[in-house]
């Protein structure tokens, strides 16, 4: 009896198995670039304007911020019945609910309820004739004369617009106009708002100036 011998395999030949039995690397994938998220065109915009916007604010808040400011000042006892200067008058405005009222006759503050006699009344930065107002514009105030013509009105006129608001300082500045004023006693006053602050700046300190109005009087009804 024959018995069979089986030969093991060659080197060659487990080379060759190995090989035939190798996975082959996934050409694909290996090709394939990574595919990146899309942005949104309105989501860049936005983030680029809310960029901009913040460091606008943040460079006007440390922005150093220059303006006129003046302490509290009281008007000159005897007004426009006294020659002289103008007078220069600081009222605090600070409280929002209150009226403060002055006399430009007699240069007096009136505290409410007596205001009879009253010419200017301030809230805030706001600001109230009792009768007749008129502007002449940007003139400078020491030049300015009386106006040809002052229109009276039936009640308290509002002198609204005297500033300009600052996009930088965020303060009201004012824009250098000169009023007429129709006092109580039916006399012409000339008038300046020159600043809305105290030292700070703080607001509620408004300052203004007036004199006597030098010139021909026309009177409008």
């Amino acid at each position: 009896m024959i018995a069979r011998v089986h030969s093991l395999p060659s080197r060659r030949d487990r080379r060759a198995t190995t090989t035939r039995g190798a996975r082959k690397p996934n050409l694909v994938s290996m090709n394939q670039r990574p595919i990146l998220p899309t942005i949104p065109i309105p989501l860049v915009i936005g983030c680029v304007l809310f960029v901009g916007v913040l460091g606008y604010v943040v460079g006007t808040s440390l922005s150093r911020r220059e303006i006129a400011t003046f302490l509290l000042h009281p008007p000159r006892l005897g007004g426009l019945t006294l020659p002289g200067l103008p007078d220069t008058v600081t009222i605090d405005t600070a409280d929002p609910d209150l009226w403060q009222y002055v006399d430009l006759d007699y240069g007096r503050s009136l505290i409410p309820p007596d205001t009879a006699g009253w010419d200017l009344a301030f809230r805030r930065y706001q600001i109230r004739a009792r009768g007749a107002m008129s502007a002449t514009g940007s003139a400078p105030f020491d030049s300015a004369g009386e106006p040809e013509t002052v229109v009276d009105s039936n009640g308290a006129v509002t002198i609204g617009k005297w500033y300009r608001y600052g996009m930088a300082s965020h303060l009201l500045e004012p824009k250098g106009l000169v009023y007429f004023i129709r006092t109580d006693e039916q006399r012409i006053a000339k008038l300046e708002i020159l600043s809305y602050y105290c030292p700070g700046p703080i607001p509620g300190c408004l300052t203004f100036r007036y004199a006597p109005a030098t010139g021909p009087v026309s009177r409008s009804e």
